[in-house]
């Protein structure tokens, strides 16, 4: 398509009521000098478009009418560039007055827009009409899209538009903030390397999320400062050599963990691969996979041996909530997120699955358990699983849901799109007003403000207080474990697809999931379930800050059936069970052994041993050579105390043992004449 200049003559209609009578001669000035200068629109399309001017008026005026009758923003060829020359105006006033002697809005479209905004600039607006021939209001999300895309400064951001068309009733579209970081301007300022960086920023726009743009940055820049100090001339030196000076590099600069590390290293290596064989760069990279895959070992390593984001104290849970029900919410914002928090305490779901819940279908009675509740969402989480559906262990949950479900339906909330899951429908914490859907920054500005801070208070300030949606997380699974003693269940509630052993080293390595299962154990003792000194043994090792809860220990603390548990990793003995990992014939030495563990099965058992020693005790009386000091003599006293002591530990009374002693000497029934307590 050939584009001409066109008359100006009927500019001036627009201009009619206009009293200046020196505005049309200078704009007569105007275009004579813009002619000269530019004779074809060719001329000034490819020209730097210098500024022609006289008495308040420009070529801004006849640009803007010229771009409107030759439909030139139609040309997609010359987008770029009219927009660049528009956006160069700034925010002279022709553009709304252009826009309003076009009809394609009123004073008072502006005004109304005005009122609901001061992050969008009203010559913007008036802008995006003019090219696109529209009212505001009639402008689609997609053009909308496009003009947000042409758009580099910050007088049209995708939020500021967004919160405004959806203010006006015109979208139900959410947009996200633009991803950036200062560390690209360094980047692309860098004297060597400035359009290398440029180059690989346009190409992560086109294949790469917002997210990951900004990321990616970090590492870069390391690279960059990594290559200046060491004084290499490129990056075309590297080798494996070379790859563990700038592992080493990063760790010291600010002593960054191997998990981070791990993050950094594909990263760089997409960097270098992007550009291998080029000008500056490597023939062939074969180094950095190793190196990856040492950091992500390690990282996974101190991932599984850390405490992770569990609680630091096993009682902050209880003094969350106490504090969440408690709190008298003074706005919409404060009330979902109350709720929010209190969901999070009694749903193990992760913190952005709860957060995009849809209104309607956010609480349904779980498959197998009409009885009880649980969350539910079409969408997938983060494990990939969709359809899914997680337990709520608290009433208080409940309520919550469905208290905000009451607010909403009280609103007539709309659906709206979400970006991040890219699905339009009415949100279980969904607002009125901006932002219109609860944000991570909100939920978590709530809590530091008005549940951590207050904790803080109660503690010493050398004391690390550590608590998070994710803490929840933990201590609600650990408890599963506690009350179902099935790792399967805490599995499916968890939402885990990998191996049952990797969840459990996950949940339960803390301080406080030690607690609660060292509870457990604990119990058992109390209610006179087990005896025994391996009993004492587990609460060490449950106890002890070094311990890692292997197979065996985790077992015990979660087995509901013990006899199973003892079945699986002890050695039956004539009274009980051994966990010694050696041989061992001194059976008699079992009551007092550390690796012993015996259970109301074995009562019987004991009692009759017991009767055996007694009754050779009072045989050996007999003998004229008795003496209690003989080694023989205090041993069977021993061992008669400490059958004794662990009958006594399963709940019997020293009456209750004497009476089922002589049942057993006179063979009769061992439980008669004896009462047990409930």
């Amino acid at each position: 398509m050939e584009l001409k200049w066109i008359n100006e003559e009927p500019l001036y209609r627009y201009f009619a009521n206009e009293k200046r009578e020196y505005f049309k001669w200078g704009f007569r000035k105007v275009m004579s000098d813009f002619y000269n200068k530019y004779p074809t629109p060719k001329d000034w399309l490819e020209s730097n478009k210098e500024t022609i001017n006289y008495y308040c008026t420009s070529e801004l005026v006849y640009i803007l009418y010229w771009v409107k009758e030759c439909n030139v923003w139609d040309i997609k060829e010359y987008r770029q560039t009219i927009f660049d020359y528009f956006i160069s105006k700034g925010r002279n006033p022709y553009f709304k007055t252009f826009c309003i002697k076009l009809g394609l809005m009123t004073e008072e479209d502006f005004k109304e827009i005005q009122s609901l905004t001061r992050a969008v600039k009203i010559q913007r607006v008036a802008m995006a009409c003019i090219l696109y021939r529209k009212n505001f209001k009639d402008i689609t999300d997609d053009e909308i899209d496009e003009f947000i895309e042409f758009n580099k400064d910050k007088s049209f951001t995708p939020v500021g538009v967004s919160n405004l068309r959806m203010k006006l009733g015109v979208s139900n579209r959410k947009l996200l903030r633009r991803s950036s970081s200062p560390n690209w301007e360094y980047l692309f300022n860098h004297e060597k390397f400035g359009e290398v960086f440029s180059n690989y920023y346009e190409s992560l726009k086109v294949s790469s999320s917002d997210s990951y743009i900004k990321n990616v940055t970090t590492p870069l820049k390391y690279l960059l400062n990594f290559i200046d100090d060491v004084g290499l001339e490129d990056f075309s030196t590297f080798d494996a050599s070379t790859f563990e000076e700038l592992i080493e590099y990063i760790g010291i600069q600010r002593d960054v963990v191997p998990s981070t590390i791990a993050s950094y290293i594909p990263k760089i290596k997409a960097f270098i691969e992007h550009y291998l064989k080029e000008e500056f760069f490597p023939k062939e990279l074969s180094f950095c996979s190793t190196f990856w895959s040492s950091y992500s070992r390690m990282s996974k390593k101190i991932s599984e041996e850390s405490e992770g984001l569990s609680f630091s104290e096993a009682s902050l849970a209880q003094e969350i909530v106490k504090l969440l029900i408690s709190f008298e919410p003074t706005n919409d914002i404060e009330f979902l997120c109350k709720n929010y928090w209190l969901i999070i305490s009694s749903c193990p779901a992760r913190m952005n699955y709860i957060l995009n819940l849809g209104v309607e279908d956010a609480l349904k009675p779980m498959p197998n358990a009409p009885n009880t509740f649980g969350i539910y969402s079409e969408l997938a989480d983060k494990a990939g699983n969709k359809y899914g559906q997680f337990p709520i262990l608290d009433k208080i949950g409940v309520d919550a849901i469905r208290e905000i479900q009451d607010y909403n339906s009280k609103l007539n909330l709309k659906p709206i799109y979400n970006p991040r899951n890219k699905n339009t429908y009415t949100h279980l914490f969904q607002l009125p007003h901006e932002p219109w859907i609860l944000e991570t920054n909100l939920v978590y500005g709530f809590f530091n403000k008005h549940v951590l801070s207050k904790i803080k208070e109660s503690y010493y300030d050398d004391i690390e207080i550590r608590a998070s949606a994710h803490s929840f997380r933990h201590y609600l699974l650990t408890h599963i474990i506690f009350i179902t003693g099935d790792v399967e269940v805490a599995k499916t509630a968890a939402g885990h697809r990998g191996q049952t052993q990797k969840m459990i080293n996950q949940y339960t390595r803390s301080p406080a999931s030690k607690k609660t299962l060292l509870f457990r154990v604990v119990e058992k003792f109390e209610n006179h379930e087990i005896t025994g000194k391996f009993y004492l043994k587990l609460v060490h090792l449950l106890t002890s800050p070094d311990t890692p809860l292997d197979e065996m220990l985790y077992a015990f603390s979660t087995e509901m059936k013990l006899d199973e548990f003892f079945h699986k990793y002890g050695k039956r003995t004539e009274s009980g069970y051994c966990f010694s990992k050696e041989n061992c014939s001194k059976w008699y030495a079992c009551w007092g052994c550390s690796n012993f563990i015996m259970t109301k099965n074995e009562i019987s058992q004991a009692i009759n041993i017991l009767s055996n020693q007694i009754l050779e005790l009072k045989n050996l009386q007999q003998c004229v050579d008795f003496s209690f000091d003989a080694p023989s003599i205090d041993n069977k006293m021993n061992l008669i105390s400490l059958i004794i002591k662990r009958l006594t530990e399963l709940g019997l009374t020293e009456e209750n043992i004497s009476i089922m002693v002589s049942n057993c000497l006179e063979n009769k029934d061992l439980m008669l004449g004896v009462e047990l307590n409930a």
